[in-house]
């Protein structure tokens, strides 16, 4: 599991602004051919603009430890940008659907269980 801030974005930036990490970006859509910013743990899309798993953001979402997922449920994806600025603590669960919850102060950055 990852825990960083959401942030709704357009696209991924170049690079995430100082201060704002770890982030949890929220991304309307992916091309496939971005690199993934320094600072962002998971990145969350659309299912309409999911990218292919061999897709260079796909890889490097994999070899950066990046959560990558996409949701095909709209109104998931809007309760979602309405908790941007929460610390949230995002996970993969065994069947693959994504979860997730309020961070606890307890809870770390990137790799926290």
């Amino acid at each position: 599991c990852v825990v960083g801030t959401v942030e709704a974005m357009k696209a991924l930036p170049m690079e995430l602004p100082e201060g704002r990490a770890p982030c949890v970006a929220l991304t309307e859509t992916l091309t496939g051919w971005e690199d993934i910013p320094a600072g962002i743990v998971a990145v969350l899309l659309p299912a309409a603009h999911a990218v292919d798993t061999l897709s260079h953001v796909a890889i490097r979402a994999r070899n950066q430890g990046v959560l990558l997922a996409s949701c095909d449920d709209d109104a998931i994806l809007g309760g979602l940008r309405g908790k941007a600025g929460a610390r949230l603590k995002v996970s993969v669960q065994a069947g693959g659907a994504v979860s997730w919850a309020e961070a606890a102060a307890g809870d770390g950055g990137p790799g926290a269980a």
